[in-house]
């Protein structure tokens, strides 16, 4: 059911760690932005994030991710 609301969504950074691929992707609808850090296209955090995360954010979800934390 589309309820009128438009979301759009970019990819803000893309990484390589080994042999998987980590992006940010920028959500922005009526209710505002919010970040999520995908892994070979699956999505890792655990709720959207308010602001997009610093370098090392990224790298601790994605350890966290692969069960290295």
């Amino acid at each position: 059911m589309n309820d009128g609301r438009q979301q759009v969504e970019r990819i803000l950074e893309t990484h390589d760690f080994g042999p998987h691929r980590v992006d940010i992707l920028e959500r922005a609808d009526d209710e505002g932005t919010t970040y999520v850090v995908l892994v070979d296209d699956a999505i890792v955090t655990d709720s959207p994030l308010s602001a997009p995360p610093s370098f090392e954010d990224v790298v601790r979800i994605y350890a966290k991710s692969q069960g290295q934390v």
